[in-house]
């Protein structure tokens, strides 16, 4: 089993307790609902993020190949440590994430913070988890429905998505305030051109926009630089936006995108 940043130095060192917003699973059939519903085999790789006391890690252990457990607050770690098939990195999800030597399939689970809900999704598609079963509040769940907001587009150009189940807040220790939603996004294996040309932006979230675009555009589309260039000017982009990454792309640009998205899939697909 391998272990990262010393799991035995949390005792020795007896460091402060990090303070963070946690609420614990502890409803046994959710928990159950949430293990049977990843469909884990013996060959998978899976990633979780906050694993908290273990509820879910200590029966996907036994379950998978490999478990990568991803916890900023070592607190309850220690108790982890025993786990077969089970590598523990204490660290920030979104740091550690990318390093990572994953297999091409990889399942991602975790009861995810709030705070960390858009800017991980931002990462999925370059991420690329075959699936991933993610519980957050409700609220966050219904956002992803909602064709208004960026963050639905950039999860329904890379991934199906279907709802699993909603969590009333005593199954959790101690409750939230809002109902929870366990819910799960399976990658598309062969997205259509429109899907396949966003999820190409998408990927490059931590790069310019403009130059996102128009690399996109000659890659896909086999566009010259030229031609590239004057379509991306085509939506109207403030300078300020243009020069911004993809990720702080505005939901109201990310729908011109669409737009100009589907125009240009739909005029390959006539050439064709």
């Amino acid at each position: 089993m391998g272990k990262r940043n010393a799991l035995n130095a949390i005792t020795e060192n007896k460091k402060e307790e990090l303070v963070f917003d946690q609420h614990y699973m502890i409803d046994q059939n959710v928990i159950s609902a949430i293990i049977n519903a990843g469909a884990f085999k013996t060959s998978d790789t899976v990633v979780e993020i906050g694993p908290g006391k273990g509820a879910l890690t200590k029966h996907l252990a036994g379950k998978v190949k490999k478990l990568i457990v991803i916890d900023i607050d070592p607190k309850h770690l220690k108790e982890l440590s025993s786990l077969t098939n089970t590598e523990i990195i204490i660290g920030d999800a979104l740091t550690v994430l990318p390093t990572l030597d994953l297999p091409t399939s990889f399942k991602l689970i975790s009861n995810l913070p709030y705070s960390l809900c858009e800017p991980l999704f931002l990462r999925l598609p370059r991420l690329s988890p075959s699936r991933c079963i993610f519980t957050t509040g409700r609220n966050f769940y219904d956002i992803l429905f909602d064709p208004s907001t960026k963050l639905s587009t950039i999860a329904h150009s890379s991934f199906t998505i279907r709802h699993l189940l909603d969590i009333l807040p005593e199954s959790f220790s101690p409750p939230p305030r809002v109902i929870s939603c366990t819910f799960i996004l399976d990658k598309k294996e062969s997205p259509d051109p429109e899907e396949h040309l966003l999820a190409s932006i998408f990927k490059q979230h931590d790069k310019k926009l403009k130059n996102a675009i128009i690399k996109t555009f000659r890659d896909e589309l086999s566009y010259t630089n030229k031609e590239a260039k004057e379509k991306e000017a085509l939506l109207g982009l403030n300078t300020v936006e243009e020069e911004g990454t993809v990720a702080k792309l505005s939901n109201d640009s990310c729908r011109k995108l669409v737009d100009l998205i589907k125009k240009e899939s739909e005029k390959k697909e006539n050439k064709n």
